[in-house]
């Protein structure tokens, strides 16, 4: 079987296996002399019962066979790329002139010996035989390249299936108690808070469609009608001021009393209340024109690791990391990690085979402040690769950072009415004002 040499299609292509095995009971014909393969069945099956009814456990045994292979195929992939070498160097050998290789073949003789066994390619017979004046030289040659082709065709099965054997025998997959009641603990965190429950679902899309509207200003001008300002009718009640013209009979009673001006200097005499007069004025309504977005877009996740959020809020990002990474696979969009402190990592994870990755990004120790900027950068960035745009972007985070610089908010509302919507998480104690700034604000 021949490896991709891109690792991590190659780790994709055995999470498909992994669906297709379990679903099936058996894996395509390609598939059927690869070691790789063979020990994923054998996995697969003495996990089957269990992982057929707990996605927890399935998705354990998945991650550490790919993480697993993901150890092998370097060593495989180093095989494969020797092989072609040696490929190249049968072309070369053999169009040469016939001088060329004979002047060639001593040293040619010494490597051949070394690589290859007796029985497999028997070097010392062809110096014989090329010693020997009554044979055709060409004709030798000629058995020589078709020998020598399906030797190294041959070298390189034994060796990547012994490669691949010997790393098996070392690097057995055995789930321990812990690992899974790990997995299971970061489940439960998910049922505790139902915030992350609503996030889930607004990242997975079940709260949009394609016909989502944004709310758009309007601005139009309203026609008025002319009326009489002294009519009757334009009379709606009875208020305070001081209008002489306006006043109430019993007002008028009092105009030889000091009290009576002592209400009007104070604005409290009884007076009629009129409507004002008709001004021509202007109308704001809100237009629901959503801007379409894909159905199933990318997601961006940066997840603050300063030191204010070691702890609970680290469990609580990686239980609901998890579960985007497994939603992101499922519903196949690709995933972007950004990791921000003091400065910011980032790390494309749509690959299954790139999930074992992510715990190294986690495995530092949680110090220092956060510089929300270089965060917004990573996201912006990533958000101008195609594969990209349109995204769900999620902040996890305490948000004890200042709110984006006038630039930032500039290029944030950009990417905003091109359909990428902006989340945020707050664990902790929030005292900023992101909930201005982002689509929509989930606090623990």
């Amino acid at each position: 079987m021949e490896y991709n040499p891109d690792i991590h299609k190659q780790l994709d292509s055995y999470s498909d296996l992994f669906d297709i095995y379990l679903e099936r009971g058996k894996t395509p014909e390609e598939y059927s002399y690869d070691p790789l393969s063979q020990y994923l069945q054998s996995q697969v099956e003495g996990y089957r019962s269990q992982t057929e009814r707990d996605e927890d456990l399935r998705e354990l045994v998945r991650e550490r066979l790919l993480a697993l292979f993901g150890e092998i195929l370097p060593g495989v992939l180093e095989i494969q790329t020797a092989y072609k070498r040696e490929l190249t160097m049968i072309e070369e050998f053999f169009n040469d002139s016939s001088e060329g290789r004979l002047n060639r073949w001593p040293e040619l003789k010494r490597w051949l010996s070394y690589n290859f066994p007796k029985d497999v390619f028997n070097a010392e017979g062809y110096f014989k035989a090329l010693q020997d004046n009554e044979k055709s030289k060409e004709q030798i040659f000629d058995a020589m390249r078709h020998n020598w082709t399906e030797a190294a065709l041959r070298m390189k099965d034994i060796r990547q299936k012994n490669h691949i054997l010997r790393h098996l025998r070392k690097g057995l997959i055995g789930i321990g108690r812990q690992d899974y009641e790990t997995r299971k603990k970061l489940r439960s965190i998910l049922y505790k808070y139902p915030a992350l429950d609503d996030i889930l679902r607004q990242i997975g899309r079940e709260r949009e469609n394609d016909s989502e509207e944004t709310d758009i200003t309007s601005t139009v001008n309203i026609p008025i009608l002319l009326r009489h300002s002294s009519s009757r009718q334009e009379i709606d009640g009875v208020t305070t001021g001081n209008n002489l013209a306006g006043l109430l009979p019993m007002e008028y009673a009092l105009m030889d009393e000091p009290v009576f001006y002592i209400k009007y200097v104070d604005r409290q005499l009884q007076q009629f209340h009129s409507k004002p007069p008709a001004e021509s004025r202007q109308k704001t309504d809100r237009i629901s024109t959503r801007k379409p977005r894909l159905e199933m877009g990318p997601v961006i996740l940066a997840i603050d690791t300063s030191g204010s959020m070691s702890g609970k809020p680290l469990e609580i990002s990686k239980a609901l990391l998890t579960r985007i990474m497994y939603l992101a696979r499922k519903q196949k969009r690709k995933c972007f990690l950004i990791t921000f402190s003091v400065r910011a990592k980032y790390l494309e994870i749509t690959s299954p085979g790139q999930y074992s990755k992510v715990e190294e990004f986690f495995s530092g120790r949680f110090t220092g402040g956060t510089d929300g900027e270089e965060m917004f950068a990573a996201a912006l960035k990533a958000l101008q690769k195609g594969c990209f745009a349109m995204a769900d972007v999620l902040i996890i985070s305490d948000f004890q950072f200042p709110l984006p610089k006038p630039e930032t908010t500039k290029s944030i509302l950009t990417e905003q009415a091109k359909g990428t919507r902006f989340y945020g998480l707050c664990i902790g104690r929030y005292i900023g004002g992101y909930s201005k700034v982002l689509d929509k604000f989930w606090k623990i």
